[in-house]
């Protein structure tokens, strides 16, 4: 029971978040990270999936007559050429992150989606590079654990 209120409360961001400027998917992933579904991870995906595809599906029904290019005008079906355009330019915007996506999909997967372990692990060099600078060795933590803090704290 509670794994179907967390699935409804990922339908409630999702919902909210695809009308906005901003990434769903970035607070689906963000969600998860708070309340993870106990699913396993093929389903977690697919998940995602179905679900953004039930947001995307409402915008479409909610602008059909909007963006459908055919339209009724006196007892004829016609072609709307500003709607006709407005896909031309969907499409031709589409074009660059299509082919990024195509072209450096699995660099983007290595590197960005798990971008907080790959933040922590940068961090972690940062301080061991600072440590060494300093001179705050192991060896200092062992011997004189207050003077370990007090320099660490000062980086």
């Amino acid at each position: 029971m509670i794994e179907i209120i967390k699935a409804v409360l990922f339908g409630i961001v999702e919902g909210i978040t695809e009308w906005l400027p901003i990434s769903s998917t970035g607070h689906m992933i963000l969600l998860d990270e708070f309340i993870n579904l106990n699913v396993s991870n093929d389903f977690y995906k697919l998940f995602e999936v179905v679900i953004q595809l039930g947001a995307i599906l409402a915008v479409v029904v909610l602008f059909f007559k909007s963006i459908w290019p055919l339209k009724k005008k006196n007892e004829k079906v016609v072609l709307d050429k500003k709607t006709l355009n407005l896909w031309g330019k969907i499409l031709v915007a589409c074009i660059p992150a299509a082919v990024i996506g195509l072209v450096a999909d699995d660099w983007l997967d290595e590197h960005l989606y798990n971008i907080d372990t790959e933040c922590q692990k940068q961090f972690e060099i940062l301080m061991k590079q600072f440590a060494e600078k300093e001179n705050i060795t192991e060896e200092l933590k062992t011997n004189n654990q207050i003077e370990w803090v007090c320099r660490m704290n000062n980086i």
